[in-house]
């Protein structure tokens, strides 16, 4: 460029004008006359652009060097920059012309795009059945050994830094607590620009040995495998990540699916610096159904991804070898015994036992009257009942639920099957058979924390019945 400026000014004509002393930047005939007005323009522009500083250039061509993956690096942020703000429609950057991308300080007019520092644009949309609010960062860190329990942005292992991520949580919750509750998904994307891509036209600066050496390890596939492996420790190390895309100069591209949705996944996108055609449609395409995946309330990512909160928030319960053993068939059903109820009732008599026996029911009271079953998720969901007996301080009878809930009968209904003298005019009702999974069952309920409480109560009575999980009666 200098050689092609000298060549200019060495021509005679230049050689007859004056320096220029002072500039009329307001002079009428500069602003307004054509030809005039478009080289001052030009001219404004080249003066404001020789007054940046980016010290981001630095990194690409700090001492004659040329690092062409680090400009790859920082040509990829406007692309995605550009795809992000039109995909979420964050009006508020639509018009600025990257105006926030800009600050001045003592040192003039600076550009605050440089590897290692990082940059965020945020916005809110509002789409017709949710709304998002989206963050996008360049050189984002999260911070290595973070704790689930703490419901804080990091990773499992150590610090790691994404060249570019991409987070989506509801509008409902704020930043913080969207992590806290599993509700945010980060998107990961890592510019990858292969010295070998350009060997045809930089083989001058690279020895022909390193690059039969890089040739040899590309056929192995050895570049691609780290790549995908670097993909692979964004997505398991750093916490609550949905999906973790390499982005290279490339031709082939290639999407895997977690499980059955768009996310989580990894792959890779080509993108290549053209006048024309950069190939981002693929990555375009692929927000479209990132950004449908994530208004969708009923996609099995979100619905494991709240069900594993609520079990992750939880106390820690280690029981060991202090359980009685699972029968085959209840291990086969890949049964939850945490999640599995227990309804505890109370046999008066061994009259009343017969009679449940024989008909293969057991009553419950129910309206407002004391000891009566109140009818909580737990309690309609109960898949066992076990019954104490009353002189008794150890239960070791134990039934399973048939019947898919509590029926109402009435006392008339109870009459008629022979069940001695009905009090209430109305009874809830589980159908019930004998239980032999567990035979040698004993059941210290008095030790249950359930059943203290009741016994703490003004109103208890043997007869009042509760809820317990399957664990608590399994203990040795």
């Amino acid at each position: 460029m200098i050689e092609k400026i000298s060549s200019y000014l060495s021509y005679a004509f230049f050689s007859e004008v004056s320096e220029a002393l002072t500039l009329k930047l307001n002079s009428p005939l500069l602003q307004k006359r054509s030809g005039y007005r478009e080289v001052l323009n030009r001219w404004l522009q080249f003066d404001l652009a020789s007054r940046l500083i980016w010290q981001g250039g630095e990194d690409v061509y700090e001492a004659g060097k040329k690092d062409i993956a680090k400009l790859y690096e920082y040509w990829l942020f406007f692309q995605l920059y550009e795809l992000i703000i039109q995909k979420f429609n964050l009006q508020i950057f639509q018009t600025q012309n990257y105006e926030h991308l800009f600050e001045v300080d003592e040192t003039g007019l600076s550009l605050k795009l440089k590897s290692g520092k990082e940059l965020i644009i945020k916005g809110e949309t509002n789409f017709e059945s949710r709304n998002l609010t989206v963050r996008f960062s360049y050189n984002r860190t999260f911070t290595g050994g973070v704790k689930y329990h703490l419901g804080e942005p990091g990773s499992i292992t150590t610090t790691l830094r994404p060249d570019y991520t991409l987070s989506i949580w509801p509008s409902s919750f704020s930043e913080n607590e969207a992590e806290k509750e599993e509700v945010i998904t980060h998107i990961h994307f890592d510019a990858k620009y292969k010295i070998q891509n350009l060997r045809d036209q930089y083989t001058e600066n690279v020895e022909e040995h390193i690059l039969n050496r890089i040739d040899e390890r590309e056929r192995k596939g050895t570049f691609k495998n780290i790549d995908v492996l670097k993909m692979h420790t964004y997505k398991d190390a750093i916490r609550r990540t949905g999906g973790a895309y390499i982005l290279y100069p490339g031709s082939n591209e290639k999407c895997f699916k977690g499980f059955h949705e768009v996310l989580p996944g990894l792959g890779a996108f080509s993108i290549s610096p053209s006048k024309y055609d950069t190939g981002i449609n693929s990555l375009s395409e692929f927000l479209d159904k990132v950004i449908l995946h994530l208004i969708d309330r009923t996609t099995q990512r979100e619905r494991i991804n709240n069900v594993s909160n609520q079990i992750l928030k939880e106390p820690n319960l280690t029981y060991g070898n202090s359980l009685k053993t699972i029968p085959v068939h209840l291990e086969r059903q890949k049964i939850d015994i945490l999640n599995t109820y227990v309804l505890v009732g109370y046999s008066r008599s061994e009259q009343h036992l017969e009679w449940c026996i024989k008909n293969g029911i057991y009553n419950f009271r129910m309206n407002d009257n004391v000891g009566s079953l109140e009818l909580t998720k737990e309690v309609v969901q109960a898949k066992y009942l076990l019954l104490r007996e009353s002189g008794r301080d150890i239960a070791t009878k134990l039934y399973r639920i048939t019947s898919k809930g509590p029926k109402v009968y009435s006392n008339s209904k109870l009459l008629e099957l022979g069940y001695d003298n009905p009090s209430q005019s109305e009874y809830l009702v589980v159908t019930i058979e004998p239980c032999t999974d567990w035979n040698d069952l004993e059941v210290s309920f008095k030790d249950l924390d359930e059943y203290k409480n009741i016994n703490a109560s003004i109103y208890s009575k043997p007869a009042i019945p509760f809820v317990v999980t399957l664990d608590k009666i399994l203990i040795l």
